[in-house]
Parts: C-alpha cells; structure tokens; sequence
C-alpha cells in the first residue's frame, strides 16, 4: 500500500530508514482516518433520506385513507 519511489532513491542510514516508515505509517493512518469519517457521512446522510422517504410514503397513504386538502397536504409536505 506504500512505497518510497521507483527505487532510484531510498533511505541509505538506519535514521532515513526510521524516518520513512514514520511517514509511511503516518500515510495510512491519515488515509484511514479520512476514508472512515467519509464513509460515516455517507451512512448518515443514506440514513437521513430513507427517513424522509419513509415520512413522505405515510404521508401519502394519510392522504390517500383520509382525503386530504392538498394545501394542507402541501404544508404538512414542507414541514417534512
């Protein structure tokens, strides 16, 4: 997953060797950390729609089982 270059340059001293796996590590974890909070963005927000989905769908059938005024329809919709 990490990679110093093409190999025309590396670390030649045990301290540049240490150094490099230092960033690389750090690479990943930063990589980690960043895919992880996106991922959790993206189940929060799938999370948020479906809910609102599933408000929109009851209020559908509440309009259709009690015939509803569409205006009153349209601003219960807004609400939502």
């Amino acid at each position: 997953m990490t990679a110093v270059g093409y190999g025309d340059m590396s670390g030649s001293t045990g301290l540049e060797r240490v150094f490099c796996l230092f960033l690389m590590l750090t690479g990943v974890l930063i990589f980690g950390m960043v895919t992880g909070s996106l991922a959790s963005i993206m189940t929060n927000q799938d999370s948020i729609n479906a809910t609102y989905t599933e408000r929109l769908m009851f209020l559908n059938r509440l309009q259709l089982q009690y015939k509803l005024p569409n205006d009153l329809y349209a601003q219960i919709k807004k609400t939502l």
